[in-house]
């Protein structure tokens, strides 16, 4: 029986490197330092506008280069809580780069595809209350870089591949509202270490993950 249920999961998770480009270790090291450098200064941006005053429901993410709309109406229109504005966060919104993702997904969700997605629930098992968390997530990560990330933030990948969570009830993008959480919370499944990790990624029913808590709470 376990040899058969490691056979099904084997073949349930290879499924993540269909159509992917297998990276070299330092390749795929390179990637995840880029990804984790550039949500930890989203991060640190918004614990900034914080100490400068702004409330949780005043950050804004609103930026002229992702499709998505971001306006907050809660945020002052000087852009002091603004994390993409030189009078508040000072960053610059950075476009994913491709060779971090799984580009079979590419054609299929070309609204989601290499773009920073800032929103609320499904909250975050296990960290902070249970209340929905303020979150960056970036979908369709290549699994060897995955992977890496999950090796760098002390998550384990259970027989080599990330850790598979399934979760519901999310919304839109964040503007301001942070809503009911989700009863269905990110890292609930069960056989591995992800309650009450701020940072990880993680694979899905069909792709993979990373997601890091901008304001847990």
């Amino acid at each position: 029986m376990v040899a058969l249920l490691g056979a099904l999961y084997y073949t349930f998770s290879s499924g993540f490197r269909s159509g992917e480009a297998n990276l070299s270790k330092e390749r795929a090291n390179l990637y995840a330092t880029e990804i984790l450098d550039y949500a930890q200064s989203i991060k640190q941006a918004v614990q900034t506008l914080q100490i400068n005053g702004c409330d949780e429901t005043e950050v804004s993410f609103e930026n002229n280069i992702s499709s998505f709309n971001y306006a907050n109406s809660n945020s002052p229109t000087d852009g002091s809580c603004h994390v993409f504005h030189p009078s508040g966060g000072g960053l610059t919104y950075i476009i994913p780069n491709e060779a971090w993702l799984d580009s079979s997904f590419a054609p299929t969700y070309p609204g989601n595809f290499a773009t920073w997605w800032f929103s609320t629930a499904p909250q975050l098992e296990g960290v902070g209350t249970s209340e929905a968390d303020l979150k960056l997530t970036l979908n369709f990560i290549n699994t060897d870089i995955c992977i890496t990330i999950n090796d760098r933030l002390g998550v384990d990948n259970p027989s080599e591949l990330p850790p598979v969570d399934d979760s519901s009830g999310g919304i839109g993008q964040f503007s301001g509202t942070y809503g009911a959480s989700s009863p269905d919370s990110i890292g609930d499944d069960g056989g591995h270490n992800l309650p009450g990790k701020t940072s990880f990624c993680n694979g899905t029913s069909s792709a993979n993950q990373f997601h890091m808590a901008l304001i847990a709470r």
